[in-house]
């Protein structure tokens, strides 16, 4: 089962590069680059839980992305861009379990996105509204007539405090929770051992974790694991915290 679970609101970005000419008609999708989630971003996640459309603190939802070509490193207390360029609406998208995401994506051309240096999410469109999040990034530069998508998502994550492992049935060293999360990071808090995930899928990663000790892997039903020191994760004291920490898709 799990106890102490805390959720946690994460936010990232990317952009798809299209470039048309006479010879190339191509798409070039850009890593996901992680962002900072401001201060009134997250006042503003918690109004939202708070009011909706029918409250007199209605809290206006994500929608619009803007660029600018300021180069000052994120803080958790700004609320704008420092130079902004443009903005642009968004359209937005949600995604359920295991995920539970909000893409807003919106389409700048070459010449609104060249030479910017910093992006950022806001409530409000053209301008105004509560700046969630913001980044700085390499100034972007494509060739006239390209345009770039970009993709920010806001996103939640937990971190369990995970804790009535049973043995694997047919195992010596393999033990088991439910738990349905995309997980991306299982450690041992008590010694700061971080677990390995193992290879494979099904029986043959459930075998990998048995003869890997410090290892997991979780079906999408259960997750596995083998201590570090093939402790009993079944005895009556747990002999290890395992902090289990879902995936930031």
């Amino acid at each position: 089962m799990i106890k102490e679970e805390k959720i946690g609101l994460y936010g990232k970005y990317r952009g798809t590069v299209h470039f048309q000419t006479m010879f190339v008609n191509e798409n070039v999708e850009l890593p996901w680059t992680s962002n900072l989630i401001v201060n009134s971003g997250r006042v503003w996640l918690t109004q939202r839980m708070g009011f909706d459309n029918g409250d007199a603190g209605f809290i206006a939802c994500i929608k619009s992305i803007g660029v600018g070509t300021g180069t000052t490193a994120p803080a958790l207390s700004q609320t704008a861009l420092v130079t902004q360029t443009t903005r642009k609406s968004t359209t937005n998208t949600v995604a359920g379990t295991p995920d539970y995401y909000t893409k807003g994506s919106a389409i700048f051309s070459a010449a609104e996105i060249n030479a910017t240096t910093e992006v950022a999410i806001f409530t409000a469109h053209p301008s105004g509204g509560t700046m969630i999040a913001r980044n700085t990034h390499t100034a972007i530069n494509l060739p006239l007539g390209s345009t770039i998508t970009f993709e920010y998502v806001l996103g939640i994550n937990t971190a369990k405090n995970a804790v009535g492992w049973t043995l694997t049935a047919g195992k010596t060293n393999t033990y088991e929770i439910a738990d349905s999360v995309n997980v991306g990071v299982v450690v041992e808090i008590d010694t700061g051992q971080g677990y390995k995930k193992v290879s494979g899928s099904g029986a043959t990663a459930i075998n990998n974790v048995e003869s890997t000790a410090g290892s997991y892997y979780n079906d999408g039903t259960k997750t596995y694991i083998h201590a570090s020191d093939n402790a009993n994760m079944a005895a009556a004291v747990q002999p290890h915290t395992i902090l289990i920490l879902s995936a930031i898709t």
